[in-house]
């Protein structure tokens, strides 16, 4: 069930949004595999970013993992063969997310890619086991809101992106 959004205290803008921490990886049975990004704000943001991070979730249509995963329509862009680029409404700049060219090939192939955003701090340099416990905790809890994005046409401008 999901809880009332509390008043968001800060804005998620394009300096917030490039500090978070970005992971991309594929999963899934080989038959129904599935390219994702966790996208969760660093230690140092605080309460205020994890309300504007929920914000932005409910805002993009994105729902917590207890629920079905909404298609919050195109939203992603293959920005080059290491790295995909997410589009968000509030923002008139995507934010670049690192990938292995297996998975941005899986994004192509699918034509989609799961939004995972976070509402919990977690360190961007941390193991990927940090990052696997991080996503079970996140789902068990609903600390972590899902979408399934789809493929935008193949563009991106430097100028537009977020690092």
């Amino acid at each position: 069930m999901r809880q009332p959004t509390p008043a968001p205290g800060a804005l998620l803008d394009a300096g917030l949004l490039g500090a978070m921490g970005r992971w991309t990886w594929g999963a899934g049975a080989p038959e129904h595999p599935v390219a994702i990004a966790l996208l969760a704000p660093p230690p140092q943001a605080g309460r205020k970013v994890a309300c504007a991070v929920q914000a932005l979730a409910e805002k993009t249509g994105m729902a917590p993992a207890s629920e079905l995963i909404p298609d919050i329509g195109p939203r992603v862009r293959v920005a080059s063969e290491s790295q995909l680029a997410a589009c968000f409404d509030t923002a008139s700049y995507t934010l670049l997310l690192p990938a292995t060219p297996e998975v941005v090939a899986l994004a192509r192939r699918t034509g989609t890619l799961a939004l995972a955003l976070g509402l919990d701090p977690l360190f961007a340099n941390v193991a990927w086991e940090c990052v696997t416990q991080y996503v079970r905790q996140g789902v068990a809890t609903d600390r972590i809101w899902f979408g399934s994005a789809g493929l935008l046409p193949e563009e991106v401008t430097a100028s537009s992106a977020v690092g």
